[in-house]
């Protein structure tokens, strides 16, 4: 048995992937898994180029999409959406064409527009508003523009619950200290199939024998601080102005999404993959409340799209993990991204008709959001 099995079990793994084949799934898990990261400058790392069956990773640093435009983008034949975030926005756990990118680019497509659309995937594994922010400079210092920046964001801020830096800011740190020893033991560590798999093995026997009367009621996570939540929140909305300074100044529209999270207004005994914590994405629980609590005290205008809350009333499992959603969850996401850019007329230069009415729970529950 391998570990993708281990961690799931097959019937799980059918309801989560309706449309596919064990052995299918197995190579979609494998590939989503299996790949490293490269070095970037600025940004630390991003997804490593790779080919394959479901994953593909262009070598200019976005997940390639449904009916993927060439590069660089082009403007003047394109409608253009840049789409950045982490592992959630890449698609961990979804093949390409059931990515959010993707499912947007098929919304667009049919959308009628005046230009064909072109949707440019650029989540990556651990990205959180800084890096995003940086990532999109760097594109827009070497002349890659899209007609919109999308930023889909909330689970990784508060995973970064306490500023610092990047995913792997500790090992450059320790590199450039002269400590290889203890970053080769780490690298020997997460490449070894033998211990990936007595970890996986350790961890479902945990969940076994944990005690599912604790309920989600009792906290599962570690202690968090009001104060350092809320800087994050202000790491978050201060990213966000200086992304709209840049770009304000280069004719780009920019789009923040604040996305849901199994944490918040999600009924957890549905998730099959929560009853033993959280980690580090546990700080969502507290903080997505103060979030919310802040956006109805300050509006962050009406690029700012509140979708925490799209799961709340479901009986469906939406994850495929811990956070990572699942192929449904993916389409409907962007399907609530795309009526909302609808509703704001964020396309109406762009469209050939008029939007088509979108229903009225959307439309109740943005303008509370704003």
């Amino acid at each position: 048995m391998i570990p993708s099995t281990i961690r799931y079990g097959e019937t799980l793994l059918q309801g989560l992937y309706p449309s596919m084949g064990e052995d299918e799934i197995l190579q979609l898990l494998k590939e989503t898994w299996s790949r490293s990261y490269a070095f970037e400058d600025y940004t630390h790392f991003r997804e490593s180029p790779c080919i394959g069956k479901y994953v593909n990773v262009d070598p200019n640093g976005f997940r390639r999409s449904k009916n993927q435009a060439s590069w660089p983008p082009d403007r003047e034949t394109y409608f253009v959406i840049f789409i950045f975030g982490g592992s959630t926005a890449f698609g961990y756990g979804v093949p390409d064409d059931q990515t959010i990118a993707s499912h947007l680019q098929d919304f667009l497509s049919a959308g009628a527009l005046k230009k064909a659309a072109a949707v440019y995937n650029f989540g990556r594994g651990h990205y959180y508003s800084t890096q995003e922010r940086i990532l999109f400079e760097q594109l827009v210092a070497a002349h890659r523009l899209p007609d919109v920046a999308l930023f889909i964001d909330g689970l990784n801020e508060f995973f970064y619950y306490e500023n610092e830096g990047t995913a792997v800011s500790k090992s450059f740190e320790k590199f450039l200290a002269g400590d290889i020893r203890q970053l080769w033991f780490k690298e020997l560590r997460k490449r070894s199939r033998v211990i990936q798999t007595f970890r996986i093995i350790r961890k479902t026997v945990k969940d076994a024998l944990f005690d599912r009367d604790m309920g989600p009621a009792k906290e599962r996570y570690r202690d968090s601080h009001p104060a350092k939540l809320m800087r994050c929140i202000e790491r978050y909305t201060l990213n966000k102005r200086m992304i709209e300074a840049v770009s304000s100044s280069f004719n780009t529209k920019s789009i923040f999404v604040w996305q849901p999270v199994p944490t918040y207004q999600y009924d957890l005994t549905l998730h099959p993959f929560g009853k033993a914590g959280f980690g580090r994405h546990g700080y969502s629980a507290v903080g997505y409340p103060m979030m919310w609590e802040y956006v109805q005290n300050h509006p962050l205008g009406e690029n700012f799209l509140w979708c925490a809350q799209i799961q709340k009333d479901t009986q469906e499992a939406l994850y495929v993990d811990l956070a990572h959603y699942s192929p449904m969850m993916s389409k409907e996401f962007a399907r609530f991204i795309y009526d909302w850019m609808v509703k704001r007329n964020l396309l109406t230069s762009n469209l050939v008709n008029a939007p088509s009415e979108i229903s009225e729970q959307i439309l109740k529950i943005n303008q509370e959001s704003t």
